[in-house]
């Protein structure tokens, strides 16, 4: 398979051609049409985030390593299961969830891998979506995508779309009551885009 990958920092993407993964036990293997850019992205192509005060926060020092193939919102189609992966079909649509944890520390024992000690997320701690397969470590992180979705507006629900949904669920708006977004980046216009059934009365 190919995959755009960072081999080097503030380069351009090298086109390599890596062998494609063979999914087994409760992994699977779904080929990508649709990959999101994320600014967190451009923050692994710098190698480094911004911390408190400006601080730059090397990703190496957060246990990024390089090469890696970036891209964490993911939309495809199942092209392989382990022998253990179940409630999935060869050909389904599916998103992933790539928010991915070590599952023993405290966060993941609560099911909050998002917030892992040793977080193993897609397309940033392991390979992710700027290729033509992903492997994903389980069938539990995929979602199954209706026929009807488009898969490039499928993709970033996985990531800005879980953080404007979070952002709206935690307001706790009542009925009539008014918000204010301030921005209409990628992330101040998925409120506008979700369904009325998703952030309830108000």
């Amino acid at each position: 398979m190919r995959a755009a990958r960072i081999v080097e920092l503030n380069q351009s993407l090298e086109i390599q051609q890596l062998e494609t993964p063979k999914p087994k036990g409760s992994q699977v293997l779904v080929k990508i049409e649709s990959s999101g850019v994320c600014h967190s992205d451009v923050h692994v192509w710098e190698g480094y985030y911004e911390g408190i005060g400006g601080q730059p926060l090397k990703t190496t020092d957060r246990g990024v390593k390089y090469p890696l193939t970036p891209g964490h919102e993911i939309a495809g189609i199942v092209d392989g299961l382990g022998e253990q992966a179940e409630g999935f079909s060869k050909n389904e649509k599916v998103l992933v969830y790539p928010w991915i944890g070590e599952g023993l520390c405290p966060a993941c024992r609560i099911g909050e891998e998002n917030l892992c000690d040793k977080p193993r997320s897609l397309g940033i701690y392991t390979d992710g979506g700027y290729a033509q397969y992903v492997l994903v470590p389980s069938y539990k992180y995929l979602v199954k995508i209706g026929d009807d979705m488009d898969m490039d507006t499928s993709a970033p629900l996985s990531c800005a779309g879980l953080t404007s949904y979070g952002a709206v669920k935690n307001a706790n708006l009542k009925p009539d009551e008014n918000v204010v977004i301030v921005g209409t980046g990628g992330l101040g216009l998925w409120p506008y885009s979700l369904p009325k059934r998703l952030l309830g009365p108000g």
